[in-house]
Order: C-alpha cells, then sequence, then structure tokens
C-alpha cells in the first residue's frame, strides 16, 4: 500500500525547486507544469520504489528532463514538416453569410445544432446520428424538424432565439385578446341593430296612422267633344 502522507510531505518539500527546473528546461510556463505535473503523476504511481530511492528528488528530476527532451523532439519533427509542407495558406475570414448563420445556430438549443452539424455537415443520416448521439431515431428526427424550423425563424428575425413554443404560446394569447376585442366591439353593433329595428318599426306605424293622400284623377276628354255647361261633355255637331 503506497504511503499517501509520505509523498504528500515529499511534493510540498521539492515541487516549488522541480517546477523552476522544468521551467528553465522547457522554456515555456505552461508546458513546464504539464511536464512537472505528469513527472510527479509517475512518481506517486510508482511510490513504493521510488520511496526506497537514494534520491527521490532526482528521480523525478531525471523524469521531468526525458518528458522535457520527448517535448523537443516533437516539436523537432513537426517543425520539419512544417518545413516540407511550406507554410499554410492563408486563410480567408468567413464570409458574412457564415457568420449569420453561425450566429443564428448558437441561437438553437445544443441538441438540435448538434443534430444539424451532423446532418448536414457530415452528412449522416438520422439513423447514424441517433446511434452516435444514442437517442431515438424518431428523437433525431425532431430536433432536425424544429432546428431548421427555429433556424429559419431566427435566419427571418421573426422569432427570439430558441423560444419557438414560446413565440406560438405569445401568438396565441395575442389572438384570444383580438378575439375578446373583437367581441367586445361587437357589443355596440348589436344595441345599433336593435335601435335601428325600433326606428323601423316606428316609422311603419307612423306610416300606418296617416292616411294616404289619393292622387287627382286626370280628366280624359273624348275625341270630337267640348264641354257642356252641365260638366256633360257633349258630341260634335258636324258628325
Amino acid at each position: 500500500m503506497r504511503d499517501a502522507d509520505s509523498f504528500d510531505e515529499f511534493y510540498r518539500s521539492t515541487s516549488a525547486r522541480l517546477m523552476r527546473y522544468g521551467y528553465a528546461v522547457v522554456g515555456d510556463l505552461a508546458e513546464a507544469q504539464d511536464v512537472v505535473q505528469e513527472a510527479y503523476t509517475r512518481a506517486w504511481q510508482r511510490w513504493r520504489t521510488v520511496a526506497g530511492h537514494p534520491h527521490p528528488e532526482a528521480w523525478v528530476r531525471l523524469v521531468v528532463t526525458r518528458l522535457a527532451t520527448d517535448r523537443w523532439r516533437r516539436l523537432a519533427r513537426w517543425h520539419s514538416v512544417l518545413h516540407r509542407a511550406g507554410p499554410p495558406e492563408h486563410a480567408h475570414p468567413p464570409n458574412e453569410d457564415t457568420m449569420v448563420v453561425v450566429a443564428a445556430l448558437r441561437r438553437l438549443p445544443v441538441a438540435q445544432r448538434q443534430a444539424l452539424a451532423l446532418h448536414y455537415l457530415f452528412d449522416l443520416p438520422v439513423a447514424e446520428i441517433a446511434r452516435e448521439t444514442g437517442v431515438a431515431v424518431g428523437t433525431v428526427t425532431s430536433w432536425l424538424s424544429r432546428g431548421r424550423a427555429g433556424l429559419a425563424d431566427v435566419l427571418a428575425g421573426t422569432a427570439p432565439p430558441g423560444r419557438a413554443r414560446t413565440s406560438r404560446a405569445e401568438k396565441g394569447r395575442a389572438e384570444t385578446t383580438r378575439a375578446g376585442t373583437s367581441r367586445a366591439e361587437k357589443g355596440p353593433v348589436g344595441t345599433s341593430r336593435a335601435e335601428k329595428g325600433r326606428a323601423e318599426r316606428s316609422r311603419a306605424e307612423t306610416s300606418q296612422a296617416t292616411p294616404a293622400k289619393v292622387p287627382p284623377v286626370a280628366e280624359t276628354r273624348p275625341a270630337g267633344t267640348r264641354p257642356a255647361a252641365s260638366g256633360v261633355w257633349e258630341g260634335n255637331d258636324d258628325e
């Protein structure tokens, strides 16, 4: 069984010196921290052997040196590859459309973003996306459907980010408010119709109470007659 107390004491008494040593050998503080941490991890894994070493600090320091050497070798190979391949091509900044789409994707839920990226960037079918994400096929289909709808809404500026359900709820509340307002507006209209009916009935009653005027009968004079003193038309004497 490893003695944790003795290792803790060893770490407290040597970590500062080994950190300075690692920084001097590696030349980068972040890399030195990683190298020294790895060295102490290996020392803890073999602590029963390292604790019995005549100089445990020297053992850890040797591990730091080897890790730093391996790092320099990896960097040398990497520089060699870059030298043979030449400098990388200039990376052009993303165009405006890409930035707009990326910004819209960030406003969707993570699951929908993942489904859209796997389906359209990697051309993965729905079944494979389901296997990779560990969900049912129907769930992936729902993610894709909602993601496409939400993305379209965000790009069109008609819905807030990831709030398609809230938007529909707000739309329902707005429709309910409009319906209530419409019913409230119909109240005076119904009263107006009643008043109109009463006015029509009043006019009808007035019309029945007033006697109708009889138009005068125009007198028709028979051809070849003349009026007489008695008011009776007499025939023509020439006939």
